[in-house]
């Protein structure tokens, strides 16, 4: 089957997937992740293994875009006026659940690098399926306040978080070069400072270029060009590709947000169907064989993601002295999650892969099963505990339900 054919048919049953759902009041991204698993090797098989790996250049561009996007709402006249207690909660819930992870983990497999990754990438959150229930039920009030200002920060901690603790899984596979402690310390803030300095550089470039252009079409192939320049100068760097387009979102809405927000704007009129086709190749990735043998370590990442979440969050606000109704509630809120998550397990399987190393390919495997397997059941859950939390926490405006 030709390519275009098999994309076409891969966005169309996608959209209708996401329609479906929708109408059923669950989250989209549910349905394309369904469609995905049916037209994958372990559904109808329309797409397969080679198939899915020549389309990887999708999920580069989709972990890009994430990034660039991330660091667009990340804007610091915004978040500053949420608070101290905005910044100690996702702090706190972000390494309080990379922390429970990771040592449930290692504990039931004493697999360290598997421990590792699975940790980093369990800290991130959704704000898609949370933010969604706020509007739909109009809710305001000091949990709903803190909740903006928490998503739109974890996910950033989040990509640092597993930006550190990467190349440590990776030497522990014997696929790195380093092996000293402070060798791979220094690589990881090398990693880190590097992709920073890179979303620099090229947002002053963007900056310049965007106040001498007004026209829009110019202007988001201009966006787009950048992203890609970014990732691909990223990749061939060894930096963070998600990070380096990160800083250059967050650099580009901070140093000059009046003319640079139509950048954003414009971006995020063409991501639906790339965001699509990303969650359909997610889908299609799953492979019930991965699944063998991990049926007890889904179960342990459920139970410890939500006990990192819920008590990192409470002690976040006990810490900076939050009203006692956030500090009971935010944490029930923060439980989805989708694209950074998932990007992230894909982004290890594929520096995994590259090596050729059975056992790095294995482990680069589980991480995906883990976390696709997990983001289907936290996606459904997530939105429904948010809306049980938010109507006790009596902000719920809507009470047609």
């Amino acid at each position: 089957m030709h390519y275009f054919l098999l994309v076409g048919i891969a966005l169309f049953a996608g959209l209708m997937g996401g329609l479906f759902l929708k109408k059923i009041k669950l989250p989209q991204v549910i349905g394309y992740i369904v469609i995905g698993f049916l037209l994958g090797a372990s559904g109808l098989k329309f797409l397969n293994a080679p198939q899915i790996n020549s389309l990887n250049f999708i999920t580069d561009l989709t972990l890009g875009l994430i990034g660039f996007l991330i660091g667009g709402e990340l804007r610091w006249a915004r978040i500053k006026k949420l608070g101290v207690s905005i910044f100690s909660i996702a702090i706190f819930e972000s390494l309080f659940t990379a922390f429970f992870v990771f040592t449930a983990i290692y504990l039931f497999t004493k697999n360290l690098p598997l421990a590792l990754l699975v940790g980093a990438i369990s800290s991130s959150s959704a704000p898609g399926g949370t933010t969604d229930v706020i509007k739909e039920y109009r809710a305001r009030g000091p949990v709903t306040t803190t909740i903006y200002g928490v998503i739109g920060v974890d996910d950033a901690i989040g990509i640092i978080i597993y930006a550190l603790t990467s190349n440590f899984a990776k030497t522990f596979l014997h696929i790195g070069e380093a092996t000293s402690f402070w060798h791979l310390t220094g690589f990881a803030i090398w990693e880190i400072l590097g992709s920073i300095l890179l979303g620099f550089v090229l947002s002053l470039i963007m900056m310049y270029l965007v106040h001498k252009i007004k026209d829009d079409d110019v202007t988001q192939l201009l966006a787009l060009a950048a992203v890609f320049i970014c990732s691909g100068i990223a990749i061939g760097m060894n930096f963070s590709m998600i990070l380096a387009n990160m800083a250059l979102g967050v650099f580009l809405c901070n140093f000059r947000p009046h003319y640079t927000h139509r950048v954003f704007v414009l971006m995020n009129k063409w991501t639906p169907p790339i965001y699509i086709l990303f969650f359909i190749l997610v889908g299609a990735r799953l492979d019930f064989s991965l699944l063998q043998g991990i049926g007890w370590l889904v179960l342990i990442y459920l139970l410890f993601r939500f006990l990192g979440k819920y008590i990192g969050s409470w002690f976040g606000g006990h810490v900076s002295g939050a009203p006692v109704k956030v500090k009971k509630y935010v944490g029930l809120c923060l439980l989805p999650q989708a694209g950074v998550a998932i990007g992230l397990a894909i982004a290890s399987y594929n520096e995994l892969a590259a090596f050729a190393v059975p056992e790095a390919v294995k482990v680069g495997g589980q991480v995906i099963a883990i976390i696709t397997v997990t983001t289907f059941i936290f996606q459904v859950i997530g939105p429904l505990l948010t809306k049980k939390a938010l109507d006790d926490a009596g902000e719920i405006k809507r009470r047609d339900f």
